[in-house]
C-alpha cells in the first residue's frame, strides 16, 4: 500500500519508492509499474532503483484494486501466494498483516 511510505520513512532508515504524496508523481508511477506489470519488469524497476525491500498487505483495498486491474501482473500473482525467485520472504508471525520482501539482485 502506498500509504506505508510515510510511515516507512519516519520510522525506519530506508527510503520509499511510493507513497501519498502529489508531488512524488514518478517514484508512485513506478510503483504502479511495478505491481501491475509481469514480474520482470518488476525485477528491473527494482534494480534500477536499488530497492531492496518490497512490502505489499494483501488485505489492503489498493492491493486488491490493483489485483483486479492488472490479473497478470506482479500484485496479482503474490496476492495468489506465486512469489518469483527473485523475492525471499523476510521472516513474520503467521498472522502478520503486511508481506515482506528482500529483493535479490543476482
Amino acid at each position: 500500500s502506498s500509504n506505508l511510505g510515510a510511515s516507512i520513512l519516519r520510522h525506519t532508515p530506508h527510503r520509499v519508492l511510493a507513497g501519498p504524496y502529489h508531488r512524488n508523481v514518478d517514484g508512485n508511477l513506478l510503483a504502479l509499474d511495478a505491481f501491475m506489470g509481469p514480474s520482470d519488469q518488476a525485477h528491473a524497476i527494482a534494480v534500477q532503483e536499488r530497492m531492496a525491500y518490497l512490502a505489499y498487505c494483501p488485505g489492503n483495498p489498493e492491493t486488491g484494486s490493483i489485483a483486479a486491474w492488472a490479473p497478470d501482473g506482479l500484485m496479482a500473482a503474490l496476492k495468489a501466494g506465486q512469489v518469483p525467485d527473485w523475492l525471499e520472504p523476510v521472516a513474520a508471525p503467521q498472522d502478520a498483516l503486511l508481506r515482506l520482501f528482500r529483493i535479490r539482485h543476482d
